[in-house]
């Protein structure tokens, strides 16, 4: 036995914030998998108000409505991240998930703004507005989901030697 080998592969445990693998998978997952499931859910209302602009049969109403339901979702996805930032031990997840928190209160600004400004656009220029708007959102959330989908990897690479192998989806 390695007495050297051993103390290094505790210590990059301890350094990984997890002293014991069943409490990762359990612990990471959790969390992982609620920070997922609202990043999924913000970017499939956005992916829903985007399709129904390059449909081009939808009314102001219409898209107030799915407004309003991102709002909802925004204010969901504040409370929540910012809860569950204070579980994160992967640095870059911390800090993309901070950016995300910011960027979400920006776009919930914007989206105020844009509902109480329909009644002063035509269809046309509501659309346009709603446009500038996703094509802002969608890359700097995107950024997040990247990093969400980078520390799921690299959970499930340090998990893979588990037994039956463990999944974050």
């Amino acid at each position: 036995m390695n007495i050297r080998k051993i103390i290094k592969e505790e210590l990059l445990k301890e350094v990984g914030g997890y002293d014991d693998q069943n409490v990762m998978a359990q612990h990471a997952g959790a969390t992982i998998g609620t920070l997922t499931g609202i990043y999924r859910d913000i970017m499939e209302v956005i992916s829903g108000l985007a399709n129904k602009i390059m449909d081009g049969n939808v009314d102001k109403h219409e898209l107030g409505v799915a407004l309003e339901a991102l709002a909802k979702l925004i204010n969901n996805g504040v409370r929540i991240t910012s809860d569950l930032v204070e579980e994160l031990t992967e640095d870059e997840l911390i800090s993309k998930a901070k950016d995300f928190i910011k960027d979400l209160n920006s776009f919930k600004r914007k989206i105020r703004l844009l509902s109480n400004l329909t009644s002063n656009y035509t269809q046309t220029e509501y659309i346009e507005k709603l446009k500038e708007f996703i094509i802002d959102a969608a890359p700097k959330l995107k950024k997040y989901g990247d990093t969400l989908m980078d520390t799921t990897r690299m959970f499930g690479s340090r998990l893979s030697g588990m037994r039956g192998g463990t999944s974050f989806n």
